[in-house]
């Protein structure tokens, strides 16, 4: 009966998307029935719903000794119907999120019925707590976890406020009455991460054995699955400084190059052409916008410029997914470069690794992406491995509400890209493209993201000012008008890695995996020791021990010309036979 109220309600209908289903519960004692099989529902609130109930119930009623009856009755059945609502909530498929009322910190009106209210809802708030995986009070808009054990909360993005409607107010929604099963399909389809706090009650929850911190252990996830904290003083999964490894590292000058990935024939000179303009037009006075790059990588890859954002190289966007896109719980698809979970970790961002199978040729199986996943990296070709995913396998790990990010820095080294999605506009998903390997610019670092307008939008918002120099500028312009360069250098890349393929498919004692760009994955019995010989004979590889699911035995090969290659393969047959 408020037209002020009827208003904000409206304009709170406008805002929710269509996954939201809203059922009232005006005066109703059942509350479980409204609850859905899975993913989250958000009761709001409790407060308005124990008055709608003492009034139903004529707990106001100005007859003491009616009210005084009532009130008994109203309270035994909200607590049976809290305790139905806590223990549906205690299955490992849904979230509840209850938003209460702490009473007694303002102004409560005098009265029978009002000091049952306050009495009763006190009860239930308590009983909640106890129950919850987190507890959270807001004052003056800050959320402030309760009790000495629960984590602090993540900060969110900031936006406008939202209005809160009444779940007791005049106006109903369409949905009014609408039963657990109604929009279920919506909902199956739209699945959300659990709030994972350090409450004792939480942990004995059945949904599977918990560490301290009341997240899943790694014994209850599939083996090729790991759950992965970097927050505590140790972890029996690695130290979060070997994500920072690179293979730049271990070449020493001299050395012949296999570790690196770069293309080793130096830039074209269209390229140093357009390095020798950037001096000349005098673009090193002027601070760099990315505008330019990224209308030509636009029209590079058939999308709009509005789809594109130019960065500081590959590892750069990479680096900006977690501030962008405040991800609950990310997966890294691995054998992937490292990078992309050293970013999720330094923001504070929980971390499961699903690892390809190397008995299948490295495949991936979205199977083992867990639903609450909200962030999905993969890369294709893989790193290391260097293996190449069918479009339709990595589009199978996308669903509503998660954003799919595919590094594809490797991609334009795969002769033809038959696999690429760069143009595929698809909402949730992220291509990560790099240019400096196929190039030979390693030191000019230039990337790009391709994604929808909206998550480019929230990509640009926390890159760095002139973060994209103008170098960086001037090659990506350059080469998005030169793409038979990349394709020359693709095919190029291919003959090299056949090339050695041949080579080590001879040597006994060596595992070769298939690759796609222009590197090889090989396994032996001592890297450690096979290394150092080619280190004696001046050829540097990478070990990989620093790639989660790899061991120090797999060594990945970057293919060169014939005569580099035949000298790695005499090498490492000698390194060998030494061994036996």
């Amino acid at each position: 009966h408020d037209p002020s109220m009827a208003d904000r309600i409206e304009r709170h209908r406008a805002r929710r998307d269509e996954h939201w289903s809203v059922v009232d519960l005006h005066a109703s004692g059942d509350l479980v029935s409204a609850l859905p099989a899975r993913g989250v529902a958000l009761l709001d609130g409790l407060g308005g719903w124990v008055a709608s109930l003492l009034a139903r119930g004529g707990a106001f009623s100005d007859d003491a000794a009616s009210a005084k009856s009532a009130t008994t009755a109203v309270m035994g059945r909200a607590h049976d119907a809290l305790q139905d609502i806590i223990d549906a909530a205690s299955g490992a498929d849904l979230s509840l999120v209850v938003a209460t009322e702490e009473t007694g910190l303002g102004v409560v009106p005098i009265g029978a019925g009002t000091a049952a209210w306050v009495d009763l809802l006190g009860e239930l708030n308590q009983r909640l707590v106890r129950s919850a995986d987190l507890a959270v009070v807001v004052v003056a808009g800050r959320a402030l976890p309760l009790g000495d054990s629960v984590p602090p909360l993540r900060r969110e993005p900031s936006g406008p406020p939202l209005s809160v409607v009444p779940a007791t107010g005049p106006a109903q929604h369409a949905d009014a009455g609408t039963s657990r099963s109604a929009g279920s399909s919506d909902r199956e389809r739209r699945a959300y991460p659990r709030l994972v706090g350090a409450n004792p009650a939480a942990r004995a929850r059945p949904a599977g054995p918990t560490d301290p911190h009341g997240t899943t252990t790694q014994s209850a996830l599939p083996s090729r699955v790991q759950n992965v904290r970097y927050d505590e003083p140790s972890t029996p999964v690695g130290n979060l400084d070997d994500l920072r490894h690179h293979g730049d590292e271990l070449v020493r000058p001299g050395d012949a190059d296999h570790a690196v990935n770069v293309v080793a024939k130096g830039p074209p000179s269209w390229l140093t052409d357009a390095f020798a303009g950037v001096l000349l037009e005098g673009h090193l006075m002027r601070y760099p916008g990315a505008a330019t790059a990224e209308q030509a990588l636009a029209a590079l890859y058939e999308r709009s410029p509005d789809e594109v954002v130019a960065t500081n190289g590959a590892a750069q966007a990479l680096w900006l997914l977690p501030p962008a896109l405040n991800p609950r719980l990310a997966v890294c698809i691995h054998p992937l470069f490292t990078e992309a979970e050293a970013a999720l970790h330094a923001h504070r961002v929980d971390v499961l690794r699903v690892h390809r199978d190397p008995d299948a040729d490295f495949a991936i199986d979205p199977a083992l992406i867990p639903e609450a996943a909200d962030l999905v990296i993969v890369g294709n070709p893989a790193a290391a491995s260097g293996s190449l995913a069918a479009r339709e396998t990595v589009l199978a790990l996308t669903r509503p509400g998660r954003t799919v990010v595919v590094d594809e820095a490797f991609m334009d080294l795969t002769p033809g890209e038959p696999e690429t999605l760069t143009a595929l506009m698809h909402e949730g998903v992220i291509v990560v493209r790099s240019f400096t390997k196929s190039l030979s610019i390693p030191g000019v670092r230039c990337g790009a993201a391709i994604t929808s307008p909206e998550l480019a939008r929230r990509l640009r918002r926390v890159r760095p000012p002139w973060s994209v120099n103008a170098f960086a500028v001037a090659a990506m312009t350059a080469l998005a008008r030169h793409p038979e360069e990349l394709a020359a250098r693709a095919d190029e890349a291919a003959a090299q890695l056949a090339d050695l393929t041949a080579r080590l498919a001879d040597i006994p004692g060596v595992r070769l995996w298939p690759s796609a760009t222009n590197h090889l994955l090989a396994q032996v019995s001592d890297g450690h020791a096979v290394v150092a010989a080619l280190r004696d004979a001046q050829i540097a590889v990478r070990p990989c021990g620093s790639f989660p699911g790899l061991t120090d035995d797999h060594l990945r090969i970057t293919a060169r010309d014939p005569e580099a290659n035949t000298r790695l393969a005499l090498a490492l047959s000698s390194a060998l036979q030494d061994l036996d």
